[in-house]
């Protein structure tokens, strides 16, 4: 029985920059996380089912969210299974992750194309904060530009993807849930007020100081504004929190955290979550062996930032056609196929198609629907487009720019010919994923490396090199496409013989 997989990212949230009542109303600053997250598979059922031994509580959350999707949606029922969660009122922004996951996956099983902004207006979320719809789209470093009353989801300000090198740990001191549900509307409306002084101060630092530091991988400069935001911003709270952080113990925590060697150390939201970010891996183990001297009871979590969140459908092997016209995608899709790709094979093995052409398909993707019985049900199939080898940077950049918003959701496929020389191909290939420092505000592109399994023949580095150079950095569901460089070479053969991979 057809299933959908969803994996979420968890997000950090450093705090707002305006309360309600301006011109701007809240905006802030934060990150997607990769773990914890929701792992969840959803498929149909004879009556709905939420099976989550981790969290009981899920079970009425999700009901609520599925008769929300029902008022919108034919929706039979569906049995949910979560394999990780995240725990709620923490700091982590639990509920818009939950939500956005069981709207996709409802979307997927339906085979119905609404947009990550559809779902969240739909079921509620980012009616003050947009970090965490941002860090479920795929986004690292977010700074939202708060709401207007025509917008129903915040926009980004800015955004930047993470520096991989930058490590990010997760402090959970034993201390209640933070500020959440009705409780904390009803703060925002009637007790929380941030002056336009402090707003002004706490925009600058976010736009001229944290977004410019992260984009340089300026650690100290980043860790430096952060810190003030963050305390500044919480400060703005202490007549619901008692101070700048959710108790003494944070605040206690959040110096110790900074004399043993780390400046970038806050809350996240209402907390008790604690962060800390460190400038190397060999940092952060160097503070936590000294943070355990001091706290051997606290419980830590490497929680890893930078990495795209990625739905997979983990049921069976998908059908990919390509086609290179709308005529021929329309076929694929006729015939059944899951991932439609537009290429011009006439160009080289990952030859990218005209300007023209991938409009038209993107276009047409959008807009068809199709009839199914008595019912119009509009088309859910992904799309993937060829970008060709790395090294033609300006025709990739060029391709990119002219497709961004086009799609909800796109796989776009580079070589590595000709790259076996070079020594910095993997990096290069990772900051494609959000070239600009930001990636399309209405699409996520999931970016996929294809190795060569004649590889010598491609001049391009192996099937090996890739995974440990870019896969394994970008997180376990990372994508690899593994193709021929030449059409006559035995696959197989090249990828390994008998002593391969089978």
């Amino acid at each position: 029985m057809r299933s959908v997989h969803i994996r979420t990212p968890a997000r950090l949230h450093f705090g707002l920059f305006a309360d309600g009542r301006g011109e701007r109303k809240f905006g802030g600053v934060g990150l997607r996380i990769e773990h914890p997250g929701f792992l969840l598979k959803m498929r149909f059922a004879e009556q709905d089912d939420v099976h989550s031994p981790m969290d009981l509580s899920l079970g009425p959350r999700v009901e609520g969210l599925l008769t929300k999707l029902r008022k919108r949606w034919d929706l039979p029922p569906v049995r949910v299974v979560f394999e990780e969660v995240i725990p709620h009122h923490v700091g982590l922004g639990s509920g818009t992750q939950l939500a956005l996951a069981v709207g996709d996956a409802a979307a997927q099983l339906l085979r119905i194309p609404a947009t990550y902004e559809e779902l969240a207006v739909l079921l509620g979320r980012g009616a003050r904060s947009g970090i965490g719809f941002h860090a479920y789209r795929g986004l690292d470093f977010i700074i939202d530009d708060g709401k207007c009353d025509e917008r129903q989801v915040p926009d980004v300000l800015s955004s930047a993807p993470w520096p991989f090198d930058w490590p990010v740990v997760l402090l959970h001191p034993p201390l209640p849930p933070g500020l959440h549900g009705g409780a904390e509307s009803d703060a925002f409306r009637d007790r929380i007020v941030i002056p336009e002084e402090t707003s002004r101060r706490l925009h600058g630092l976010a736009v001229r100081d944290m977004a410019p530091a992260v984009r340089r991988e300026n650690y100290s400069a980043f860790a430096q504004a952060l810190y003030e935001y963050n305390r500044l911003s919480g400060a703005c709270f202490a007549e619901l929190q008692g101070g700048a952080y959710a108790s003494p113990l944070l605040e206690g925590l959040v110096e110790i955290a900074r004399k043993l060697g780390c400046p970038a150390v806050g809350q996240s939201s209402w907390g008790p979550t604690l962060f800390t970010i460190h400038r190397s891996h060999d940092a952060s183990h160097e503070f936590l062996a000294r943070l355990a001297t001091r706290h051997p009871e606290l419980e830590v979590t490497f929680a890893r930032a930078g990495v795209f969140p990625i739905d997979d459908d983990e049921s069976g092997t998908r059908l990919l056609v390509s086609g290179r016209s709308v005529e021929e995608a329309a076929d694929a899709y006729r015939g059944g196929a899951d991932i439609i790709d537009v290429k011009e094979p006439t160009r080289g093995p990952l030859g990218a198609a005209d300007e023209t052409v991938r409009d038209a398909v993107a276009e047409w993707w959008h807009a068809t629907v199709w009839d199914v019985g008595d019912e119009r049900v509009r088309m859910y199939a992904d799309l993937s487009f060829a970008l060709g080898e790395l090294g033609d940077e300006e025709t990739i950049a060029r391709v990119f720019r002219r497709q961004q918003g086009l799609a909800m959701r796109h796989f776009w496929k580079i070589g590595f010919a000709g790259e076996r020389r070079s020594d910095d191909w993997d990096r290069r290939f990772l900051r494609y994923c959000t070239p600009g420092g930001e990636p399309p505000r209405a699409a996520i592109a999931l970016f996929v490396p294809v190795a060569y399994a004649d590889a010598e023949r491609a001049d391009a580095p192996s099937w090996r090199e890739i995974v440990d150079r870019i896969c394994m950095k970008q997180g376990a569901w990372r994508r690899l496409l593994v193709d021929t460089f030449n059409k006559s070479t035995n696959f197989w053969g090249a990828l390994g013989g008998k002593d391969g991979v089978r």
